[in-house]
């Protein structure tokens, strides 16, 4: 059988909902055309899977199958990132990378998360006005660039660590708007990235990313230039580490450390292009993805009083000191208790993954289900669709009900899948996890927060992520108060 039947709408109609209102495109062509179907943007086709089983081949799919570069990214992150790697060369990065994003490597940084996260709620308490709004997903967004600027150099000069992050936060904002991804969609995120990765090498030439913004008037040449600002910076930090007596390196912890005494598969120390592009991959997937998952987290939260409420008595029962709980406090056991918290981050991802599915550009013909995909066409795993089934996940399955994850109900890897499958799952989920449950843990016990009135939030794409198109507006308040 060929591609599963194509959803009638226009090519450049599905590119355009895909960015503005993503969920909803696939609800409208599944209902149309049931589990299977294609959708069709400008010069692509999407061949969209939501029944487990059929996930499960897509998950399944071997690296020689598919072309990870061909990815419709649209974000510059080098030649050399993990993302855009196929093959041997993929399997080998991650090996490399693995290590100081899981196991006991994690709870080494647990203190400074939490201690970042509670630094950045004092201050916020003490700038915001009773009774003012505000909008936490630029809040997540500092602290956790915050914490894997940490993670990857390790201890710097403060005032270093601050320019580095204002100047990754002004890139990968220009870097992951709307109109980036709607440009992609219309060409290709691999052409996208290509077209922006001669400019950025240009800008870096010439020393254009230095002059005025009023000479670089066109959105190309200030977004080349925002990239290549931290490109600067992140040689210069390079050149630092390198410059380190190899056995005072060594006693380092952090992975920049790591990276520069790896060795490759001839021997040889890896080369500051491979780093600098690893690095960019680390900065932009350590904390945009991180803060988008804890802004949908706070979004349900803040819906269900009664699932907020009992957070709260968890938290008050780990942590009886409240507000006063210093950082260090927060132990990986204390973090690990609770299970109340795990079970809200599982859910909100569950009910708002932060991508829409998971896709793999098949190299030659491949047979999902009862259907030939011709090379070229994405194999998309619907990350979303499967967790809204109610097949799956019974009658509520729109209701954020974080219980369902401790009433002993274990969901496979076909039908849970927040951070992707297979060997491309997510390298950071673990980090990450851990990461969003002592901001959330810290955040919610020393701040009372409240959902600020009237606002409503629909999931719109920026770069990679499905986000709330209005962030998270609140009224925060001293939880004492």
């Amino acid at each position: 059988m060929p591609l599963p039947p194509a959803y009638a709408p226009s090519p450049l109609s599905q590119a355009t909902r895909l960015g503005m209102d993503p969920y909803g495109l696939l609800r409208d062509a599944r209902d149309a055309h049931g589990p299977d179907f294609t959708l069709r943007i400008p010069g692509d086709r999407m061949a969209v899977f939501s029944d487990p089983e059929r996930v499960k081949e897509v998950l399944r799919l071997a690296p020689s199958q598919f072309d990870a570069s061909e990815v419709n990214v649209p974000i510059n992150l080098g030649p050399n990132s993990l993302l855009f790697l196929d093959g041997d060369r993929h399997k080998r990065e991650r090996k490399l990378l693995m290590p100081p994003l899981h196991g006991e490597r994690i709870t080494v940084f647990g203190e400074l998360m939490a201690r970042l996260t509670a630094a950045r709620v004092d201050a916020l308490l003490a700038e915001t006005s009773p009774g003012a709004s505000i909008d936490l997903m630029p809040e997540f967004q500092r602290v956790t660039l915050s914490v894997i600027v940490a993670s990857i150099f390790g201890v710097i000069d403060p005032q270093r660590q601050r320019e580095l992050e204002g100047l990754t936060l002004a890139w990968t904002r220009a870097a992951l708007a709307q109109s980036v991804f709607l440009v992609s969609m219309m060409t290709s995120g691999a052409k996208v990235r290509a077209f922006l990765e001669r400019k950025t090498n240009a800008s870096l030439r010439s020393g254009a990313h230095g002059r005025a913004s009023l000479l670089r008037p066109l959105p190309w040449q200030r977004l080349a230039d925002a990239k290549a600002r931290v490109v600067v910076r992140l040689r210069e930090e390079l050149a630092a580490c390198r410059a380190v007596d190899p056995e005072r390196r060594a006693e380092r912890s952090d992975i920049l450390a790591l990276l520069v005494d790896t060795q490759d598969e001839q021997g040889q120390p890896l080369d500051d292009a491979h780093i600098i592009d690893e690095l960019l991959t680390l900065l932009v997937g350590g904390h945009e993805t991180t803060a988008t998952a804890l802004s949908w987290a706070m979004h349900h939260l803040l819906s269900e009083p009664t699932a907020l409420a009992k957070l709260h008595a968890e938290l008050d029962a780990a942590a009886p000191e409240g507000p006063a709980t210093p950082a260090s406090a927060w132990t990986p056991e204390r973090v690990e208790s609770l299970d109340y918290l795990g079970a809200c981050i599982d859910e909100s991802m569950r009910l708002s993954p932060i991508a829409p599915a998971v896709g793999r550009r098949v190299v030659g013909p491949t047979t999902i289900g009862d259907y030939e995909l011709p090379a070229g066409v994405v194999a998309w795993a619907s990350i979303y669709l499967v967790h809204h089934d109610p097949a799956v996940w019974g009658e509520d399955a729109e209701v954020f009900r974080p219980q369902r994850f401790l009433d002993g109900g274990r969901f496979k890897a076909n039908q849970y899948f927040p951070f992707g499958g297979g060997n491309r799952r997510c390298i950071g989920a673990a980090f990450a996890n851990y990461e969003m449950r002592v901001i959330l843990a810290v955040l919610l016990s020393r701040a009372r927060v409240e959902a600020e009135p009237g606002v409503v939030n629909q999931p719109v794409i920026h770069g990679f992520a499905v986000t709330p198109s209005q962030g998270v507006r609140v009224r925060i308040r001293p939880r004492s108060a």
